[in-house]
C-alpha cells in the first residue's frame, strides 16, 4: 500500500513539475542558501519547538535533496531507488504512529526551509496535515524600506504579541490594522482566549470562503478577510452565522479580485460619445437622474465644499428636469450609511460623496444596492462597486509655478498645503518644478494650514516671504483674501494667479454617460474605476489677473496649450528628493498610481510632510483616509478604527429605536400585558 501511494504522490510531483516548467518556474524546491545570497541578516533567534503550518513550509536550506522533490514537496525520483522505499516506509509509519521526531527548520520572512525532515514533510503534506512539530531558527535580515521587508517586521511585531505564524499578507499596514480589529493596540500581547478565539474564527472564515470562491481565489484568505472586516467588523468574521458569511462573502466576490489590484482602472479624459450601433436600441437608458450629494462640511465654512455645491447647481442648469439633485451637509462618516440609506429609499440612484472619509460607510450599502451608481471624491476607491473621481490639479499647479518663478524677485516662494493626502504632494512638486523651469535657484517654502502648532501667515511672516501659493479657494464664511497665488506689499496683496476646480464638467460628463446609457462602456465592474481628468476636459484651468504682465501670460498659455495636448510630461525624469535620491529617470510621464502615490518632496522645497500628530485634531480624519503617511502607523490605524467603533455603534443605536419604535413593549409603554 505505501509504495501505491508513493506513485501517487510521483505522479503529483510529476504533474506540479510540468506545470511549473510551462510557465518558465523553476519547478524544484527553493533553496535558502541561494535566496540568501547578497542578503545580509542581522540575528539568529531560536524559537525552540513550534507547530509550524505546512502550507509555509517552501524549501530546503541546502541544494542536496533539491532535484528528488517538486516544488510542491512531491517525490520526483523513480520507484525503484531507495529513496522511494524510505518514503513508503515512513509512510506506514505515520499512518499507524503519527509524526515521532519533529522536522528543523530555518525560517525567513515567514517561510520555512528544511535543514532535516523532508521526506517528513512530504509525506505531512501527501497526508493533507496542516501542521507540523518543528524545531525552528528564525533568520532576521537587516531592515529596509522593501515592500517585503516592511511586512516582515509587521509580522514580527504581530507575533511576538500572538505567537501567530499562519498568516501573512500582500500589503504592509495589515497586520496592524487586523490587531486593532481584534481590539489591540500593536505591540500590545493578546490574551491566550482571543488568541484562541481568532484562531477558530480564522479557520472558519478561511475554509468558508474557499468553499465559495473556490480553489482559484485571487486574494489570499487573510487579505480577503481583513476587507471583509472593513465592512462587517472583526465581530462578523467571528460570530457571523455560516449562512451569513457565505452570503456576504458571494456578494464580496469582485471586491476580492479588485483588492488584488490595489490601483483602479483610470480614465485620463472625457469619454467621447460613442458611434451609435444597433444593438443601442436594446440599451436600457433612464429618462430622470436622482443625484445626491454628501458632505462632511457645508458650503459656507468650507472652499472644498462650496465648488462641489457649484457643480451641483451646474447640473440643475444643464440638465433641467432630467436630473433632480439634493445635498446632506455636515454628515459624519459614521452617520453616513444612514443617512445614503435613507436617499436610496426616496429614490437617488446616483450617490456622490465628496470627501474620502465616506469610503468606508458607503462600502456595504454599494454591496447591497448594485442598482445605484456610487462615486468618491478620491484618487481611488478599494471597491469595484465605488467609481473614485479627482482632477489632475497638479497640471494648474506647474502653471501657476511657473508665474511664481517669474515673480519672485528675491526667488523666495511660500507654499500653504492643505491635507498630506494623496495627491497633494504631487501639486507641491509640481508647482516647485513650475518654478524651477524658469527660476532654477528658486526655493520653494512649504507649510501647512492642518498643523497643529503653527499657522500659514505666522510662517511666512516669521520667513520674510511676499510671494505665496495658497489655499485654491476660501470659503464665505471666512472671507479671507488669502487664496490663490499673490504677493504681498507691505498690508497690500496683489493678485496674480488662481487655479480653478470645475466639477460642474466632470458631474455633466458622468450624467451625461448614464443617460445616454454608456456608464459601463470604461469597465467590466471586475474593479473600480477612478475618473482623473486635467486641462483637457475643462474640469480645471487657471485664472490670471493683470498683475501678470503679457508676456509672462502668453508663456503660460503656450504651456497650458501643451499639456492640453498631452505633449508635455511635467514628471518626466529625471527626479530628486529633497536628498538628492533619484526617485525617477523615465522620460515619460510617471504612471498615475507613481503620482498618485507620491510620498516624496523634489529638490528645491524646504520643509517637510506631516505626521497625523501633528495634525490639528479636527483635521485628522481625512488624512487617516487617505493621507499618504503608511498604513502602518500606529496612529492613523488607530484613529481609523474609532471611527469603525462610531460607525458600528451609531448602526446598533439605530436598530434599537426602529425596534422601540415597532414595539411598544420594548419602548417602555403601558400595554394590557404590561400592566
Amino acid at each position: 500500500m505505501s509504495m501505491d501511494d508513493y506513485e501517487r504522490a510521483r505522479k503529483l510531483g510529476d504533474k506540479e513539475l510540468h506545470i511549473r516548467m510551462q510557465k518558465n518556474e523553476s519547478p524544484y524546491l527553493p533553496v535558502l542558501d541561494d535566496i540568501l545570497d547578497g542578503i545580509t541578516i542581522e540575528s539568529h533567534i531560536s524559537l525552540g519547538l513550534i507547530d509550524v503550518p505546512l502550507d509555509r513550509i517552501v524549501g530546503t536550506a541546502t541544494a542536496g535533496r533539491t532535484s528528488a522533490f517538486a516544488a510542491n514537496f512531491m517525490p520526483l525520483l523513480g520507484s525503484d531507488t531507495e529513496f522511494a522505499s524510505k518514503w513508503g516506509r515512513l509512510y506506514d509509519s505515520m499512518v499507524s504512529d503519527g509524526l515521532r521526531d519533529p522536522v528543523v527548520l530555518l525560517e525567513y520572512l515567514n517561510r520555512f526551509y528544511v535543514v532535516e525532515g523532508n521526506k517528513r514533510v512530504s509525506v505531512s503534506k501527501y497526508l493533507g496535515g496542516i501542521n507540523v512539530e518543528a524545531t525552528v531558527t528564525r533568520y532576521i535580515p537587516r531592515r529596509t524600506e522593501e515592500k517585503e521587508n516592511r511586512i516582515y517586521f509587521e509580522f514580527l511585531d504581530f507575533y511576538k504579541a500572538t505567537r501567530i505564524n499562519f498568516l501573512w499578507f500582500l500589503e504592509p499596514g495589515r497586520f496592524p490594522e487586523l490587531t486593532l480589529h481584534v481590539g489591540y493596540r500593536p505591540g500590545e500581547a493578546w490574551s491566550e482566549q482571543d488568541i484562541q478565539d481568532f484562531r477558530m474564527a480564522y479557520f472558519r472564515w478561511r475554509d468558508t470562503y474557499k468553499q465559495v470562491i473556490g480553489a482559484n481565489q485571487e486574494l489570499p484568505p487573510e487579505d480577503a478577510m481583513l476587507l471583509y472586516m472593513d465592512l462587517y467588523g472583526y465581530k462578523g468574521v467571528k460570530d457571523g452565522s455560516p449562512s451569513e458569511l457565505k452570503a456576504n462573502i458571494g456578494k464580496l466576490r469582485n471586491e476580492f479580485a479588485a483588492r488584488t489590484r490595489f490601483m483602479p482602472a483610470v480614465s485620463m479624459m472625457p469619454q467621447a460619445e460613442s458611434k451609435w450601433k444597433i444593438s443601442d436600441l436594446w440599451k436600457s437608458t433612464p429618462t430622470k437622474v436622482k443625484a445626491a450629494f454628501l458632505y462632511d462640511s457645508s458650503a459656507d465654512d468650507s472652499g472644498w465644499v462650496l465648488a462641489h455645491e457649484m457643480g451641483r447647481h451646474h447640473l440643475e442648469e444643464v440638465f433641467g428636469d432630467q436630473v433632480q439633485t439634493v445635498s446632506r451637509e455636515h454628515v459624519r462618516p459614521y452617520q453616513a450609511e444612514s443617512v445614503v440609506a435613507d436617499l436610496i429609499k426616496d429614490g437617488y440612484d446616483v450617490i456622490f460623496s465628496a470627501s474620502p472619509v465616506f469610503q468606508f460607510s458607503i462600502g456595504r450599502l454599494a454591496m447591497d444596492h448594485p442598482e445605484v451608481k456610487f462615486l468618491l471624491c478620491s484618487h481611488f476607491s478599494i471597491y469595484s462597486n465605488i467609481r473614485s473621481y479627482y482632477l489632475r490639479m497638479f497640471e494648474a499647479k506647474y502653471l501657476t509655478g511657473i508665474i511664481a518663478g517669474i515673480m519672485a524677485r528675491d526667488g523666495r516662494i511660500g507654499y500653504v498645503a492643505d491635507y498630506p493626502i494623496a495627491g497633494t504632494i504631487a501639486n507641491i512638486n509640481a508647482f516647485a518644478l513650475g518654478v524651477q523651469s524658469v527660476n532654477p535657484d528658486a526655493e520653494v517654502f512649504l507649510t501647512w494650514d492642518c498643523l497643529a502648532d503653527d499657522t500659514p501667515r505666522d510662517y511666512m511672516v516669521r520667513e520674510g516671504i511676499t510671494t505665496i501659493s495658497n489655499r485654491d479657494l476660501s470659503a464665505p464664511s471666512k472671507s479671507s483674501r488669502h487664496f490663490g497665488l499673490y504677493q504681498m506689499d507691505g498690508l497690500d496683496q496683489i493678485n496674480l494667479a488662481m487655479p480653478l476646480w470645475n466639477w460642474g464638467a466632470l458631474y455633466e460628463s458622468l450624467i451625461h454617460s448614464i443617460l445616454r446609457g454608456n456608464w459601463n462602456d470604461l469597465t467590466d465592474g471586475s474593479q473600480s474605476l477612478n475618473y482623473w481628468w486635467g486641462l483637457s476636459s475643462g474640469a480645471i484651468d487657471i485664472a490670471m489677473s493683470h498683475n501678470v504682465p503679457a508676456v509672462t501670460q502668453n508663456l503660460v498659455n503656450a504651456v497650458r496649450d501643451q499639456l492640453q495636448a498631452n505633449r508635455f510630461s511635467i514628471f518626466a525624469g529625471p527626479l530628486y528628493d529633497q536628498k538628492g535620491t533619484l526617485r525617477s529617470d523615465t522620460t515619460a510621464l510617471l504612471p498615475p498610481e507613481e503620482i498618485i502615490r507620491m510620498d516624496y518632496l523634489v529638490r528645491g522645497i524646504a520643509g517637510s510632510i506631516p505626521t497625523l500628530s501633528e495634525i490639528r485634531p479636527e483635521s485628522r480624519n481625512v488624512v487617516a483616509i487617505a493621507g499618504v503617511e503608511r498604513l502602518a502607523s500606529p496612529a492613523s490605524l488607530r484613529y481609523r478604527e474609532k471611527q469603525r467603533e462610531e460607525h458600528i455603534r451609531a448602526i446598533a443605536e439605530n436598530e434599537k429605536a426602529s425596534a422601540e419604535a415597532e414595539d411598544p413593549i420594548i419602548a417602555g409603554e403601558d400595554t394590557e400585558d404590561t400592566k
